[in-house]
């Protein structure tokens, strides 16, 4: 018998049949595992689902129990409410009826308690009433004679003192009209002018508070700027130049514009005080200063700087004064500029540093209109009060000092016809 020979291919032929048919032997046992699962999971959703039903019959079976029951308490509840408003309504008209009882016995007691109280009043009123007539009497018969008497006293010192007035009023036009003859009309109308003025600076800019605090680095500025002015041509166009700027940076508000303005003035017065006092030629460069600032700023110098120029020194206008009978000493001397316990050579030699600045600004180009007629002025009266007409506390330096008097004389009669020489410091370097 003839042997089969097994070759490679043959065992590779079955190992491949073998792997097939594993393959397909798990991939049957798989299906059926998948059927048995889906199987399962139908039986258990069958299961879920009637207890689902039987749980949802169970719970529409409570909620109809409670349902009901709720019905029932409902009904109680309501029937009870009525209950209670019924008895509630009925106590209330009770309780009303009750109340309106003791309201009316209420008011029938107060009426009898008023009218009784009443009763008291009206005899007492009338008793008081009786007295206070025969007091009245009295008194109106006392104050009768008293008025009469005291009429009679008021009646003969109103006419003492009216006749004394009189004389005093007489005696002080007089004297009034004696002293004006020192003082031009106009000199008086520009007085009253710049009182005017200054009551406006002290009642509406100088006393502000909130001004003094917006203007605080403004104030040093120009303080500063004040401080170090010399007469020095560059120093005083640099120095005007810088005040220019900062008072037309502040125009807008007009209350700050004007507030820094009589800051300047009374600083430059202030200066002249000060500077001017020790050395004349010092006024040139703060006139300078006052006149280029009066070029930009009109309001300057008739608004402001001569408001204290003439606060400070009467004769700025001119105006000359004398003391009144019934004058107080410290008033007269206030009326004329004096500082608290200052002495009379010191208040001349402080007037004629002021009226040395305001000379200044008076010459100095460019001049200002007002200023040309106040030096015809100021001579005019110095002629009136120290040549023509002498008051009589300078009639005795006749005797005294007649070469003083006679210097006078000639150098006001040489200014009225000739002028002023240009004084040295008026031009600056």
């Amino acid at each position: 018998m003839k042997k089969s020979i097994v070759t490679q291919e043959d065992l590779d032929f079955v190992a491949c049949e073998s792997d097939r048919f594993e393959s397909e032997r798990i991939r049957w046992k798989n299906k059926l595992i998948q059927q048995a699962v889906a199987q399962t999971e139908a039986e258990y959703e069958n299961e879920i689902s009637i207890v689902k039903e039987e749980e949802r019959k169970k719970l529409k079976e409570a909620e109809r129990k409670r349902n009901e029951k709720y019905e029932r308490l409902k009904k109680f509840y309501d029937e009870l409410a009525l209950q209670y408003e019924r008895e509630r309504r009925k106590r209330e008209q009770e309780f009303q009826a009750e109340q309106a009882k003791w309201s009316r016995e209420a008011e029938k007691y107060e009426r009898e308690l008023q009218a009784k109280k009443q009763a008291e009043l009206n005899r007492k009123r009338l008793e008081e009433e009786q007295k206070r007539k025969q007091a009245q009497a009295a008194a109106h018969a006392q104050e009768a004679a008293l008025a009469e008497e005291k009429r009679l006293k008021e009646k003969q010192i109103k006419e003492a003192e009216a006749d004394k007035r009189n004389k005093e009023t007489q005696k002080i036009e007089a004297e009034k009209k004696a002293l004006n003859k020192l003082v031009s009309d106009s000199a008086l109308k520009e007085e009253e002018k710049y009182r005017q003025y200054l009551k406006v600076i002290n009642d509406n800019i100088a006393k502000n508070s909130q001004l003094k605090a917006q203007s605080l680095e403004s104030r040093r500025a120009i303080t500063l700027a004040l401080n170090t002015l010399t007469n020095d041509r560059i120093k005083i166009i640099d120095i005007a130049t810088r005040l220019d700027k900062m008072l037309k940076s502040v125009q807008n508000n007009k209350q700050l514009y004007y507030f820094l303005l009589n800051f300047t003035a009374k600083g430059i017065v202030k200066h002249a005080e000060v500077d001017v006092l020790s050395n004349e030629s010092a006024a040139f460069p703060f006139a300078h200063v006052s006149v280029l600032l009066s070029t930009e700023h009109p309001d300057f110098m008739d608004k402001l700087m001569m408001v204290r120029l003439v606060k400070k020194c009467p004769y700025v206008l001119p105006r000359y004064y004398v003391k009144l009978p019934n004058q107080s000493l410290n008033d007269f001397r206030k009326q004329m500029g004096y500082k608290h316990n200052e002495d009379d050579e010191a208040y001349v030699n402080r007037m004629c540093a002021i009226l040395a600045l305001y000379c200044a600004i008076m010459q100095t180009v460019p001049l200002i209109p007002v200023f040309k007629e106040q030096g015809g002025k100021l001579i005019l009266v110095a002629c009136k009060a120290y040549v023509q007409q002498l008051p009589p506390e300078i009639k005795p330096l006749l005797t005294t000092s007649p070469a003083a008097m006679s210097r006078l004389r000639t150098f006001l009669e040489n200014a009225s016809q000739k002028g002023f020489t240009e004084p040295e410091g008026s031009n600056p370097r």
